[in-house]
């Protein structure tokens, strides 16, 4: 019987090139590369002002309505000014991690 061993190596260019260095940095117990840091920062953040807008206009977009679905079960009418709040903190929290890298 043959055994088929694929050895994993990590992309160094495209779209995957930071979650590989990231996922080589946590596998090697190394410290994650300053870009990382700062690309989850801009990730966090642009997520904070998506969810901010969706909030504010109450879209009709199907991930937001999910998320509307579960919120609605502890936060009721509040719904959306919830997550406003949560957009904010999430704006919030990007800036930082982008400004301490």
């Amino acid at each position: 019987s043959h055994s088929h061993r694929v050895e994993w190596a990590p992309l160094r260019r495209g779209p995957f090139a930071l979650a590989s260095q990231f996922a080589q940095a946590v596998a090697t117990d190394a410290s994650v590369p300053e870009t990382v840091g700062v690309w989850a920062g801009v990730l966090v953040a642009v997520f904070g002002a998506l969810l901010v807008i969706a909030a504010l206009t109450r879209t009709d977009f199907v991930a937001y309505r999910l998320l509307v679905g579960r919120s609605r079960i502890l936060w009721k009418d509040r719904v959306h000014d919830f997550h406003v709040v949560s957009g904010v903190l999430c704006i919030v929290a990007g800036i930082l991690m982008i400004a301490l890298g």
